[in-house]
């Protein structure tokens, strides 16, 4: 009886309607979970880069931080791994006496 009266009291535009299936469909255009979203991430960390050599780095590591969020719900995440690769890629020129010191 308490499942009878739950199922009457559901909003009739939440799961058993029509929103979830919106939702769903929003999250699979704009929020793709497949190869292109992984590359498409990876295109987009490749840009990243310091602007000029007197550029703090850590508003860098800002910018790799907000698309690791970006990307969080994807299959293949932005790992720990492949940031530091990037960093000491593209900071290697300027600051290569603080990567030498660093011990990954």
């Amino acid at each position: 009886r308490n499942i009878i009266n739950k199922e009457k009291q559901v909003d009739s535009n939440f799961i058993t309607g029509k929103a979830h299936k919106v939702i769903s469909e929003l999250e699979n255009r704009f929020s793709p979970n497949d190869r292109m979203a992984g590359t498409e991430m990876l295109m987009k960390l490749n840009k990243i880069r310091l602007k000029n050599a007197n550029e703090n780095p850590l508003q860098m590591i800002e910018r790799i931080e907000k698309l690791k969020i970006t990307y969080a719900s994807q299959s293949k995440k932005l790992t720990d791994e492949v940031i530091v690769d990037h960093i000491f890629n593209v900071c290697g020129k300027v600051y290569p006496e603080v990567l030498s010191r660093l011990d990954y």
